[in-house]
């Protein structure tokens, strides 16, 4: 199971992010993190995404520690994400019993 998280800062926000970055703790060993990685809009900001797996048995425990972490760029100003749970084909069928 993935959670994907996209996020959006405009340019004036980008040391803002990287200062909240520095000083993130490290991800709970049970996720394993990639990214953020980032592509810029023309004009605009950089759009983020991060993916974060992890065992399916452990998706609340996940779900808190990734929103946590997101709490820490409250305060950016017009900084948005959205965090979204995937699932593969073989949990999405044992879903549906």
């Amino acid at each position: 199971m993935v959670i994907i998280v996209e996020s959006y800062v405009p340019w004036e926000g980008i040391a803002q992010v990287i200062e909240v970055n520095a000083k993130m703790p490290a991800i709970a060993d049970f996720i394993t993190a990639r990214g953020p990685y980032g592509t810029s809009e023309l004009g605009a900001g950089v759009k983020g995404i991060s993916l974060y797996e992890f065992d399916d048995a452990r998706l609340k425990e996940a779900t808190d520690a990734i929103a946590k972490r997101l709490m820490g760029y409250i305060g950016i100003t017009d900084y948005t994400w959205e965090m979204k749970t995937y699932y593969s084909m073989e949990e999405a069928v044992a879903l549906m019993g």
